[in-house]
This record gives structure tokens, C-alpha cells and sequence, in this order.
């Protein structure tokens, strides 16, 4: 990661962070209109060098599954990730990387494609690289791995605003 990478990171995790406190009244607010007490939920995932992490982000369904108003605009609108704004400034994450998987499908992913494994030689990204919205199946995820891993051994600044710019067209 170099200095200018890190000082993106910390600087506009600090904005995501403020961003996240000006939101959460009126995020709350609306959850607690649908019924839905539990606002943030902490899910654990893999990380950098296979070492498991902690993500906060507000839920998006309710515990038995459903979808409600507020959870599928945050979701579509990618506001579900701005508590990860605290895992940007801890370092947990980078700004833009792979996308983070749940044990479980990490190991599924990593029976199925013999070098899932380098993925984790980064920091998953709050931005990742990819396209989110899809859902995965071998295909999808080939095209994927194939991204991250030209990010992985070309890593730079110019890079991840692409990755972050990208996301902000879709």
C-alpha cells in the first residue's frame, strides 16, 4: 500500500464516518418504522492473509430474511457499507480491494478455483473490485478473480479511484 493509498483511506474513511453520523438518525428512524430494532450488524469475514475480521454495516433484512423499504434503498444505494467506515480507519480494510467473503464461502469459492487463496495477500476494499450487483456463480466469479488479481500485482492510487470512480457510475 503506498503513503498516498494509506492517506485516501484514512481521509475519506473519516468522511464516510461523519457521513454515517449524520445519516444514522434518519436510517434509524426508518428501520425502527419497519419494525426492525437491530439497525447494525457485525458479520465476520476473512481477511488479510486468511485472518478472520469483523465488518459492521446496517442490515438490510429483517431476521427472518424478509426485505423492507429502508433495508433495499440502503442496500441499492451501497449506504449499507457506511459503518465500515470504522473498519477504513482501524486499517481493517482498504479503500478499494477484494471482496470480503464469510468463512463459509470462502471456503467454497477456495474448492473451486485453485488460487482464490492469493486474494487475501490484500486487504478486502470497502470499494470492491468487480461488479457487486451480480450474482455470483463460477463464471462471475473467474471474470472477478481475474480483476483482483491484476490489481494485486499492479496495486496503486490510480487504480483504486478508478475502482472507486466505477462505483459511482453504476
Amino acid at each position: 500500500e503506498e503513503p498516498a493509498q494509506k492517506y485516501l483511506t484514512k481521509l475519506l474513511g473519516i468522511c464516510f464516518f461523519v457521513l454515517n453520523l449524520l445519516l444514522f438518525p434518519i436510517v434509524m428512524l426508518g428501520m425502527f418504522a419497519s419494525g426492525v430494532t437491530q439497525i447494525l450488524e457485525k458479520k465476520k469475514y476473512i481477511g488479510y492473509r486468511g485472518k478472520p475480521i469483523y465488518l459492521w454495516k446496517y442490515r438490510t433484512q429483517r431476521t427472518s430474511g424478509n426485505s423492507f423499504a429502508v433495508g433495499r434503498f440502503l442496500q441499492n444505494s451501497g449506504l449499507y457499507k457506511l459503518p465500515m467506515s470504522i473498519n477504513l480507519i482501524a486499517g481493517d480494510i482498504l479503500l478499494a480491494g477484494p471482496r470480503p467473503f464469510t468463512e463459509p464461502d470462502s471456503f467454497a469459492w477456495n474448492n473451486r478455483f485453485d488460487e482464490f487463496y492469493k486474494r487475501y495477500a490484500v486487504k478486502p476494499g470497502f470499494f470492491v473490485i468487480g461488479d457487486e450487483s451480480r450474482k455470483l456463480d463460477n463464471a462471475v466469479m473467474a471474470s472477478i478473480l481475474k480483476k483482483e488479481f491484476k490489481y494485486l500485482y499492479e496495486p496503486s492510487i490510480e487504480k483504486d479511484i478508478q475502482i472507486i470512480m466505477g462505483r459511482f457510475g453504476q
